[in-house]
């Protein structure tokens, strides 16, 4: 590696003509040489025999003094120049040219925790003020990137204008988004490969280590200047709240009801925290829990709920992050779960599927059922039911099967039994709407050299493990006339059951924002007798509990992502039109409706804060949403800026760290500068002369 030897830039080099005033004290010097006295001595011996003595000391002490004072001056003078020491002159910008620096402000959310008292934002903030105190106004040129979910360019080119610069750093704060600090460094690398002097990019960040090991896919211009600028302070310990539910999925209004919200410390150290519910504004219960260093633990409230819908909030006390620190749950009691039935065999015909489904899931046919059963034909539209279920896939017609699909993409759960009629080229129909994805398997044909029975169960599954062990036992009893075959199953799918040979017997796949389960037997008569067994019933409501839509909120609506819900109540045509708030009450501009005859489809581009989101007309509620923190905020683990600098130099950066409470300069773009020292030499230098002046004159 070739080595480069430091040398000396002035910022003010028209200072230097000050080194004529080192010829003062050479005038004095030579002045004082030229002086005469007349001394009156009672005896001319002892004056010549003293001067013969000490003439070369006095002589001695002259220079020495006019070499101090030189010196003393000419450090003067250097200082008013203000030299800088380069160590890599090559890369140095010049004393009259200019630089272009890129500062890179991380407005994650997780810039908002608190540090041994002190937010990390203002941290943020006051060191990107000390890098702007060092740019030169009229020769260098600086930009804002303000790192968020979508990275602001704060000017639209590199920009003279210092004040302008330092008055957009003020005003950046924490934003309630995961910055995309890839897309961020991307844009900084669009900026330094367009100027046209040296650059350099200022990364001002938490460097919170979550974030940041997503970040460096864009690599940066080669030979690209960088310094890191880290926090000073200890990580602190962060309590957050993240994925609240509800048991059961559907409550029916007046039974009980448990809330549910997990809670995770991300410190090192276990604590205690409470943690409080509370429903429509009003107290539920506050429970104290112990925390384990980085482990999540669930917390659970009992509840009764009235029909409609309810807001459940959950808090925990104030600690170094406050945003993550409540967490919203809409839960929507009913009188009775809607369920539908899809099938053109219908609710009476003795020993057809519809007719086992309707009396496993609705036994009383009332308001004693807990389920709300509706039969619907393949013309029919399916509605708002939780889920649905399809007596013989292979009997829906094409228009049928396309409803059913975008049913399950947007959402909801269908569990589709084989039946006797051409399924498998229903579930390819399937798999084709879905691009690929669509069915959890493909059918290769009919088995029917019977007694065919059930073997393995993924006990693991929540499914599974809601019915107990005397209904497990009697669905391995039960033999089957006929059952499908299954192709490879994809590779998303969750096989609950298998036949006896290891065949997928029962699985769903995810498809969309749904799910769509697959049952490759029929509890038709003439198919066997599970439709007569209790087994039925328990593996019916299991499925119906399982997969129903609030277990599969494996992407609840987070801040910066898109949002989408449905109101469960009608918009009236006479009333004005709808409108959705935010949560703090503002309306949503960018909102978007599709008004059906029961509800109303309600999206927004971007969810832009957590809370709760309310699809509004005249006034009333018609639905609710609500929106999660970013629970990838909460861990507050930072990257050592080593490390990075080491990540960044492989892809051919040139990286410095500069620390927050270090006196050195930030950017050093022209070198650090010496003039402070060569001040307090040439100060130690006329204190030396005074201190000589005073001992030769005692």
């Amino acid at each position: 590696m070739p080595y480069t030897l430091a040398a000396i830039s002035l910022l003010a080099p028209v200072m230097l003509a000050g080194l004529v005033l080192a010829s003062l004290p050479v005038l004095a010097h030579l002045l004082n040489r030229r002086a005469r006295r007349t001394l009156v001595f009672p005896t001319i011996a002892l004056l010549k025999a003293s001067s013969a003595s000490q003439a070369q000391l006095f002589k001695l002490r002259r220079w020495l003094l006019l070499v101090l004072r030189v010196l003393a001056v000419g450090l003067i003078v250097f200082t008013f120049a203000r030299p800088l020491w380069v160590s890599d002159p090559l890369h140095a910008v010049t004393a009259g040219g200019g630089a272009a620096v890129v500062m890179l402000v991380d407005a994650s959310a997780s810039t908002a925790q608190r540090i041994d008292g002190v937010a990390a934002d203002e941290l943020i903030r006051s060191a990107g003020a000390r890098a702007l105190d060092e740019l030169v106004s009229g020769a260098d040129q600086v930009n804002l990137i303000i790192a968020a979910d979508r990275p602001q360019v704060v000017f639209p080119q590199m920009t003279s204008n210092l004040p302008a610069v330092r008055s957009e750093l003020e005003r950046v704060t924490p934003t309630p988004f995961r910055a995309d600090l890839a897309a961020a460094l991307a844009e900084a690398a669009r900026l330094l490969a367009r100027a046209d002097r040296p650059g350099k990019l200022v990364i001002l960040s938490d460097l919170q280590a979550a974030n940041w090991d997503d970040a460096l896919a864009q690599p940066l211009p080669q030979n690209t200047r960088v310094t890191i600028v880290p926090l000073d302070g200890p990580e602190p310990g962060n309590v957050a709240l993240s994925r609240p539910t509800l048991d059961p999925a559907d409550p029916v209004a007046g039974q009980p009801v448990q809330l549910r919200v997990t809670v995770t410390h991300h410190g090192t150290q276990a604590r205690t925290a409470d943690i409080t519910a509370t429903l429509d504004g009003q107290p539920l219960d506050t429970k104290t829990v112990t925390l384990e260093a980085r482990q999540p633990r669930e917390v659970s409230f009992d509840a009764r709920l009235e029909p409609g819908s309810h807001v459940v909030r959950f808090e925990v006390g104030d600690d170094a992050l406050l945003s993550d620190n409540a967490i919203h749950l809409i839960a929507r009691a009913v009188r009775r779960v809607p369920i539908a039935v899809l099938g053109d065999d219908g609710p009476d015909a003795v020993g057809s599927t519809s007719y086992f489904l309707h009396r496993a899931l609705a036994p009383h046919n009332g308001e004693a059922d807990r389920y709300d059963v509706t039969q619907l034909t393949g013309n029919d539209p399916i509605g708002q039911a939780r889920v649905v279920f399809v007596s013989d896939v292979g009997a829906l017609s094409d228009e049928a099967l396309q409803r059913l699909h975008e049913y399950v993409d947007q959402g909801g759960v269908a569990v589709a039994f084989t039946g006797d009629s051409p399924a498998d080229a229903a579930l390819m129909q399937l798999n084709a709407l879905g691009e690929g994805r669509g069915a959890p398997w493909l059918l290769t044909g009919m088995q029917s050299d019977g007694p065919i029975r059930l073997g393995e169960m993924d006990r693991a599954s929540p499914i599974v493990r809601a019915f107990d062990e005397r209904s497990r036992l009697a669905l391995s009893d039960i033999g089957f006339a006929r059952v499908w075959r299954a192709a490879e199953p994809d590779p998303g799918t969750r096989v609950l059951l298998r036949f006896a040979d290891g065949s997928p017997a029962v699985g769903y796949l995810d498809v969309g924002a749904g799910r769509l389960a697959v049952v490759n037997f029929s509890p038709a008569s003439d198919a066997g007798d599970l439709g007569k067994r209790g087994a039925f019933v328990a593996l019916v409501h299991a499925l119906a509990e399982g997969l129903a839509p609030s277990h599969t909120e494996r992407d609840r609506p987070i801040v910066g992502r898109p949002l989408t819900f449905s109101s469960h109540a009608a918009v009236s045509r006479d009333g004005p039109a709808p409108a959705v708030l935010d949560p703090t009450d503002t309306p949503v501009a960018d909102a978007s409706y599709n008004a059906r005859p029961d509800g109303l489809d309600v999206y927004l581009p971007r969810a832009a804060m957590p809370g709760v989101y309310a699809a509004t007309q005249d006034g009333a509620v018609l639905g609710r949403a609500a929106v999660d923190p970013d629970p990838r905020e909460s861990d507050l683990r930072r990257v050592d800026a080593a490390v990075l600098a080491e990540r960044l130099t492989r892809q051919g950066a040139e990286v410095a760290v500069y620390a927050l409470e270090a006196d050195d300069e930030v950017l050093a773009l022209r070198g650090k500068p010496v003039w402070g020292y060569l001040l307090l030499a040439a100060m130690g230098l006329l204190a030396v002369e005074m201190a000589l002046l005073g001992y030769w004159r005692r």
